[in-house]
């Protein structure tokens, strides 16, 4: 069972590097012959995302990272997180979309009206983070979706088969390597790979799936404090920070 510790991550990358990889991005690497693209999907928290840029950005390498403008976890048009996207760019990291079909429900399956929607989410997030987003990744998409492979005008869909089948694909949702990382790595056994990780999960030291998801969770109620209280600091006379759970 592989550790999720950013020093298990950095094992990863110097085993890519080791093993001749080129880190790529996804406009660009078809100029190696030897390349890996890796992605972060946004789930949950964008400020975990800076700190896994903060680590790539030591590492010397760079990824792409796609938030979604739709979800319950967390508000991208919030100050916090654009100042979170916009460091992850200081850091070399580039912003795509992470589309949400299930949030078009009268859509769901219908390429032409999906498409749509990707681009006006595109135009959406282009004016948040000031910069142009070229790529999308889709978030809990429809099989018809995906065997669609949507070609979009002005932007790569990272779920076409090209970074799927053609690629080998690695990920670790759920907090779960569903085969071993750093072994396909040095296999030679693939002259390109695509790695998606997810930034919650990797910590300085390792925690369980309960553990980092009761700390995620627990984290929001401090969270929501200081966003409470920088509203209206005279709160804090009522409820000190000592009484957050």
């Amino acid at each position: 069972m592989s550790e999720f510790t950013f020093v298990f991550y950095a094992k990863i990358i110097q085993s890519l590097k080791e093993n001749g990889y080129e880190i790529a991005d996804y406009d660009n690497y078809r100029k190696y012959p030897r390349t890996a693209i890796l992605r972060h999907d946004i789930d949950f928290d964008i400020q975990k995302s800076v700190i896994m840029a903060e680590h790539e950005a030591a590492l010397g390498v760079t990824a792409t990272y796609y938030v979604l403008l739709r979800t319950d976890l967390y508000s991208v048009f919030s100050a916090a997180s654009v100042a979170g996207l916009k460091r992850i760019m200081e850091l070399g990291g580039k912003i795509g979309l992470h589309f949400d079909e299930t949030c078009y429900p009268l859509v769901m399956g219908k390429s032409e009206e999906v498409k749509k929607l990707i681009l006006s989410e595109k135009d959406i997030l282009e004016d948040i983070i000031g910069t142009p987003v070229t790529t999308v990744s889709m978030h809990q998409p429809s099989r018809q979706i995906i065997e669609a492979e949507l070609d979009i005008p002005g932007m790569i869909n990272s779920y076409r088969s090209e970074f799927f089948r053609e690629m080998k694909y690695v990920s670790d949702s759920c907090r779960n390597w569903r085969e071993p990382v750093i072994d396909i790595i040095k296999s030679n056994e693939y002259d390109r790979i695509h790695i998606l990780t997810h930034a919650l999960w990797w910590h300085d030291e390792d925690m369980s799936l309960h553990d980092t998801l009761c700390s995620y969770i627990n984290e929001a109620n401090m969270i929501r404090y200081e966003a409470l209280m920088s509203q209206v600091e005279k709160y804090r006379e009522i409820m000190p920070a000592s009484e957050v759970r």
